[in-house]
């Protein structure tokens, strides 16, 4: 048995902290139902695994709703789950930051 590596911790952290971000999402006021669709679909999709179906939903999803942090800090952890594309996370994680205020800016810098 081989021991946990900082890189399985690392996984395991942000996968927690994508779980509570789908449940903060969902708790959130949609404007319309295309908007809950669009979400839910996105959802299934990271379940599946499927990054880049699920930041094209992404991309639509921070066009409809351009101030919501937690759709930003979703798009950073599709893109951080991208083998070839982590370093476009790292736009996606400072727009939450620029978003959320000062507080949960402080929180998602943590996590970071």
């Amino acid at each position: 048995m081989t021991p946990a590596t900082p890189r399985y911790f690392l996984r395991a952290f942000l996968g927690m902290a994508l779980l509570f971000a789908s449940f903060a999402t969902q708790a959130q006021e949609y404007q319309s139902k295309y908007e809950r669709d669009l979400q839910t679909q996105t959802f299934q999709y990271l379940e599946l695994k499927e990054f880049e179906s699920a930041q094209r939903n992404y991309d639509q999803q921070v066009k409809l709703v351009p101030d919501n942090w937690l759709c930003f800090f979703d798009f950073a952890l599709a893109y951080l789950n991208t083998p070839k594309e982590k370093v476009k996370a790292v736009q996606y994680f400072e727009k939450s930051i620029e978003l959320s205020g000062e507080s949960m800016g402080d929180m998602i810098a943590e996590m970071i």
